[in-house]
């Protein structure tokens, strides 16, 4: 089977569930610390994930899909070998955030107990004749998916409020004043048929600027204008298909009048019928009129309470972009950003095209921190939360059942794979 129809059948069988596969007694187990086992089909269905991740950022970023599993390659290194090491190390991943979690004292909630089971019970019933072939059963299956539960609350128990390393709001605060950038934007994209019209039009904008406009309204004029393009080639096109059957409208048109007529006759006689029923229907609705604008609040508040807390402090500053700089690091337009006074309008450009840009004072929001309090916080530990987690499967030692790791090398379970999929093909 090549690897395009691969892509096809894995989306099949594999991407809804093979995150959540484990092994069944027939595998065995794969390695064990401190006598606790690992089975073997949680290697397994680790790497049947990543094979089926690998495929879509290979044929989406446009990478070469080779014709066959044994040639593929991820970067320089050999699909087959890149995903038994993906999944020895997340074996030991496993076992070090489990342990961790439970020195300290980091648990699984009912809710997230039910979802899992709930997650669990939806993969193997959609899947179950393809995990029992592959060596794949519910125990595994739901040993992943604690594991994928349980990083994130170590997380949240080490960084989080309440946390062990806590990270205290005027950490955030510094770091949003470190490191975020705040600007507005106009972005004109180069046009393939007129090299120049981009620069035209930027420089026409900057003409605006220099007269004293504000970045806000070089924005609602730009929109204004590029709108009013739009809508100038709509008509366009529109006038062509005029054009094309205007025969055709002409001998409509006395139709079209006779049309209106009746239609105008029966409105007439519709409205006088109702007369009597609309006045009845004023009356009623007097008196509903307050409990309407009770409920017209309630429902506004609702959508507001929907909203989170970023969504909330952004819709106070329209136009704005907010970007951590440590996220785009040798990006050439943000460090040109960096770089521009408060308040300053400018122009820079690109092979994609121009942008008028005013950078603005990030302290100025001073919601900001709060508000996106969980974002920063990612953006602030996850480099060290990826290095503590490194550390701890370094000290994790297991012994490794070798027989396993002969019986479910990589080659050989995609073989299998294989086969499954020309036996049960419709």
């Amino acid at each position: 089977m090549s690897l395009k129809k691969r892509i096809v059948a894995a989306c099949a069988a594999v991407i809804m569930a093979c995150s959540l596969v484990g092994c069944g007694n027939k595998t065995g187990y794969i390695m064990k610390t401190d006598g606790e086992e690992m089975a073997s089909g949680v290697y397994i269905s680790l790497m049947l994930t990543e094979y089926t991740n690998q495929l879509y950022t290979i044929y989406y970023s446009g990478g070469e899909l080779a014709d066959s599993f044994e040639k593929q390659k991820v970067g320089d290194q050999l699909m087959s070998e890149y995903l038994e090491e993906y999944a020895y190390n997340t074996c030991l991943e496993i076992y070090a955030v489990e342990k961790k979690c439970k020195e300290l004292g980091i648990e699984l909630s009912d809710e997230e107990k039910e979802e899992i089971d709930d997650a669990v019970n939806s993969a193997w019933d959609a899947n179950k004749d393809f995990y029992e072939e592959m060596g794949i059963s519910k125990d595994s299956l739901k040993r992943i998916q604690n594991f994928s539960y349980l990083t994130t609350n170590l997380f949240e128990g080490l960084y989080y409020e309440g946390g062990v390393e806590e990270v205290k709001l005027d950490e955030i605060k510094t770091y949003v004043k470190d490191n975020m950038l705040r600007y507005k934007m106009i972005y004109i994209k180069n046009d393939a048929d007129d090299q120049e019209a981009a620069k035209k039009m930027s420089e026409k904008y900057m003409g605006y600027a220099e007269d004293g406009k504000t970045m806000d309204e070089l924005i609602e004029m730009y929109e204004e204008e590029t709108s009013d393009e739009k809508d100038e080639t709509s008509t366009d096109t529109e006038e062509d298909k005029k054009e094309d059957t205007s025969a055709d409208a002409e001998e409509g048109t006395t139709e079209d009048e006779k049309t209106e007529e009746d239609a105008t006759t029966e409105d007439d006689k519709t409205e006088e019928d109702t007369s009597t029923e609309d006045d009845k229907k004023e009356e009623d609705s007097e008196e509903e009129e307050k409990d309407d604008t009770s409920d017209d609040k309630t429902e506004s508040d609702e959508e507001e309470e929907e909203k989170t807390p970023s969504e909330l402090e952004s819709e106070k500053y329209p136009n704005e972009y907010v970007r951590d700089k440590t996220g785009f690091e040798g990006d050439k337009f943000i460090e040109f950003i960096a770089g521009l006074e408060y308040g300053k309008i400018s122009s820079y450009n690109d092979d994609n095209g121009y942008y008028i840009v005013e950078r603005l004072d990030m302290s100025e929001r001073t919601e900001f921190a709060e508000a996106n309090k969980e974002s920063l916080i990612s953006a602030m530990k996850t480099e060290t939360y990826e290095t503590l987690i490194k550390s701890l499967c370094d000290a994790v030692e297991v012994s490794k059942n070798e027989k396993s790791f002969d019986r479910y090398n990589a080659l050989d379970v995609f073989e299998r794979q294989d086969k499954w999929y020309e036996k049960n093909a419709e």
